[in-house]
């Protein structure tokens, strides 16, 4: 079966908020807005899709509590991460427009990976309180 598997097709959040994390994505990490749809089917929730590059994200929120919805469902995300260049620069840039980082540095990691590879990470919060990872792989000459 593990054959069939090809790739990450999108990443689902869970949001109280879908308009206000919408905006988020889209004006923090410019992310475009493609789709959304309003309650249709009477599926029970409001949805849109953003994407940039080949990354996607689904934002869901409830159209009211559904005792149905297992708790699970709203929590499982621990984290995403956003491949990207010059963390120095993009970490001033988000500090800038208020952006508040779990950690007050980033992390430099070494031989990371198979094959090793050495990288920079640091974590924020995104509105709903989702982990969005910032990662970029140095390259050492």
């Amino acid at each position: 079966m593990s054959k069939y598997v090809i790739g990450i097709n999108h990443v689902g959040i869970f949001t109280p908020d879908r308009d206000k994390s919408l905006k988020f994505y889209t004006d923090v990490f410019g992310f475009e807005h493609v789709f959304s749809v309003d309650n249709q089917d009477n599926s029970g929730f409001y949805i849109s899709v953003m994407k940039k590059g080949n990354m996607v994200i689904e934002l869901l929120q409830l159209v009211e509590e559904d005792p149905t919805v297992i708790s699970a469902a709203k929590s499982t995300l621990n984290h995403m991460a956003f491949a990207c260049t010059n963390m120095k620069e993009l970490v001033n840039e988000l500090k800038v427009k208020g952006i508040e980082f779990e950690t007050s540095e980033d992390a430099y990691v070494p031989n990371f990976g198979n094959p090793p590879k050495d990288i920079d990470i640091i974590f924020l919060r995104g509105p709903s309180g989702e982990r969005i990872e910032l990662y970029e792989e140095i390259e050492l000459n």
